[in-house]
């Protein structure tokens, strides 16, 4: 989905986004430190690990501080992105069907409640047989509520994962496709993929399908969000990967360490200059 306000997006010329985690904290000084450094998005990301009920912290479910991140970085001129919950109530592939619908609509709520365009998902955990299963019952979730996610303007983007977690393979994203045909785009996590040995066979068999992307890189053993560099990801394969791909959507760094926008953007101005050569 391209925002009219935006304008062509290609990887030479990205919009740069940075991952928010929840936590007590003024909403404008945040922001206005996030339009200083640079970046043109935000991805609000809630939290991780919960239950049926949002923690009091989780500042998009409240209505005054979710209308507040809203008008700052519009005033800000900064684009939205929301990262739906994950745990135990949030896994799509295995709730009931009614129960993953409820949550999902609540999720489009919370989106919209920040002025969000995207909203990246995961669709659950389910081994062994049942694997197949989760992928396609999940979809089939994410199927009926992408049309009131449309004419809220949102974005619908399922993540790739790993460990035992549902597409986190190639098979797993056709089941997923299948499925969902148009009405749900991929978030592709460059960390998870290096970690599931997918990244290269993802973007050369889904490149049309990206709708947003998770910049963080790791040793291949952990889902450690190292800064880019400074794992085991072939960043110059990856960006030509995403070059040939004509990828135009953001891209968002979802790190666990402190790293200035200067450094982040350079390095990857960098490895796309190289791959060019």
């Amino acid at each position: 989905m391209e925002d009219p306000d935006q304008g062509e997006v290609r990887l030479s010329d990205p919009v740069w986004g940075i991952q928010i985690k929840p936590k007590p904290q003024p909403i404008r000084p945040l922001l206005e430190q996030v339009a200083v450094e640079g970046y043109g998005l935000v991805e609000w990301r809630s939290p991780t690990v919960m239950g049926t009920t949002q923690p009091e912290w989780d500042m998009v479910s409240d209505q005054r501080s979710a209308q507040e991140i809203r008008e700052v970085s519009r005033g800000l001129g900064l684009s939205m992105a929301y990262h739906a919950p994950q745990g135990d109530d949030w896994h799509f592939g295995t709730l009931p069907r009614a129960e993953a619908e409820t949550r999902l609509n609540e999720c489009v709520d919370r989106a919209r409640s920040v002025g969000a365009t995207t909203m990246t998902l995961h669709l659950g955990i389910e081994e062994g047989e049942g694997r197949e299963r989760a992928v396609v019952a999940g979809a089939k979730a994410v199927l009926a509520v992408a049309p009131r996610a449309v004419d809220e303007g949102i974005l619908l983007c399922v993540e790739n994962v790993f460990d035992r977690h549902s597409v986190s393979t190639v098979a797993d994203c056709e089941m997923m496709f299948d499925t969902l045909g148009d009405a749900a785009m991929l978030t592709l996590d460059t960390g998870h993929g290096n970690l599931t040995r997918t990244l290269q066979h993802l973007v050369e068999r889904f490149g049309d399908r990206i709708g947003f992307t998770h910049v963080h890189d790791n040793d291949g053993t952990k889902d450690q969000h190292f800064v880019p560099g400074s794992g085991t990801i072939n960043w110059v394969e990856l960006i030509t990967l995403l070059d040939k791909a004509d990828y135009r959507g953001p891209l968002s760094f979802e790190l666990r360490e402190e790293a200035t926008f200067e450094s982040l953007t350079r390095f990857i101005q960098k490895q796309r200059t190289t791959a060019l050569e």
